[in-house]
């Protein structure tokens, strides 16, 4: 049977497009055309895949902690592109400068000052499965520093029920009260080529990584230079 042109194309679905320094529609259908907000795509996407060409994208507006980038079944984020690609082979940028930030009004300082502001997770993953891909980001500053709760763990991600594959990102200089960079409570995620770097947990355990239950794999992955609470309580950069 001969299956026409116009039903392969149907079936062959095209990548959305995110570029923060897009000039054109705005609408993801091609680089001309990126959306400029990596949270637009999301809204106006439901499963496939996201293209995103290095630059910075913000969890949220100032003055919303809350929001972050949400992972969700049957569709793939993937960043590290510069911007001119037409396969997922021909990445040609790097996660370090595809930038998920949690730096809302983008005036952190040295030393965890000027963090106030931060969302609290960047990215969050809820009942999701391996079909929810993360690949090629920096994630930064979460801030997750309530006295209890959800809001008081995972800075970087926040895991709960969750499987979601994750390749090729860095997780870097978020701060909680645990587990400051990742946070997982039931789930199996899979962790492959990941960097863990620059955490704190600055009152319990976990600087880098926390698994309050469930089943993570982490596959060639580095966790380094985070730290856990103080000296009399916590453990675990």
């Amino acid at each position: 049977m001969i299956i026409p042109l116009f039903l392969c194309l149907t079936i062959s679905q095209a990548a959305v497009f995110v570029d923060d320094s897009a000039t054109g529609a705005n609408d993801g259908s091609s680089w001309a055309n990126a959306f400029q907000d990596l949270q637009a795509a999301l809204a106006n996407v439901s499963s496939g895949e996201i293209w995103v060409a290095e630059g910075h994208y913000l969890a949220g507006t100032p003055g919303n902690r809350a929001a972050s980038f949400m992972l969700r079944d049957n569709l793939a984020l993937y960043g590290g592109f510069l911007g001119w690609e037409t396969s997922r082979s021909q990445r040609a940028g790097t996660a370090e400068l595809t930038v998920l930030d949690g730096d809302l009004l983008g005036n952190d300082a040295p030393a965890w000052l000027n963090r106030s502001d931060n969302s609290a997770h960047v990215v969050r993953g809820e009942n999701v499965g391996p079909s929810a891909v993360l690949d090629g980001f920096r994630i930064h500053a979460g801030w997750a520093t309530t006295s209890s709760g959800y809001d008081s763990v995972g800075g970087g991600m926040l895991l709960l029920n969750a499987g979601p594959t994750v390749r090729g990102c860095i997780v870097e200089d978020c701060l909680s009260a645990s587990a400051g960079g990742i946070y997982l409570n039931v789930g199996t995620p899979l962790f492959e080529d990941c960097e863990i770097r620059d955490n704190w947990g600055y009152n319990y355990n976990g600087g880098g990584l926390y698994q309050a239950a469930g089943h993570a794999t982490l596959l060639r992955c580095s966790i380094l230079r985070n730290r856990g609470s103080n000296a009399s309580q916590g453990a675990g950069g």
